[in-house]
């Protein structure tokens, strides 16, 4: 399986909302939801392609969400983007199965994430000054 390639844009600091339903198909050939109930999650940004994991500038780890909507497939991730850098970045989102015999590693989507610069930054109001 070839991963879903897809380039995000957005403001430097905003947040990135993700919702992904993950399919696969039966044995008939339907693509049907993925079960996540035993999937660990990771969403990885770095500089370059080249980067250990242990450079990356951002990595969500983690079970899939909630209980039933990992049974019906879908994952839901927030990426926090106020501590980046405004620049292009590269990121992947890899799923781990586990199983009694062993996991298996999937990536379902990567590509390009381009943070432009941002006017306002919330990340440096005072809590004195929030509304």
């Amino acid at each position: 399986m070839i991963p879903a390639i897809k380039d995000f844009e957005l403001v430097r600091g905003d947040t990135l909302d993700l919702e992904i339903t993950i399919v696969e198909k039966d044995q008939f050939g339907n693509e049907v939801p993925k079960d996540l109930s035993n999937a660990y999650v990771f969403f990885t940004i770095k500089t370059d392609y080249s980067r250990p994991d242990k450079e990356a500038v951002y990595q969500f780890k983690g079970e899939a969400v909630n209980y039933w909507d990992s049974q019906k497939g879908v994952l839901t991730i927030s990426i926090d983007t106020s501590g980046l850098e405004a620049k292009t970045y590269v990121y992947d989102l890899q799923i781990v199965f586990y199983f009694p015999e062993g996991k298996k590693v999937k990536t379902y989507l990567a590509g390009k994430l381009k943070l432009i610069p941002d006017v306002t930054r919330i990340d440096t109001i005072e809590e004195s000054e929030r509304p």
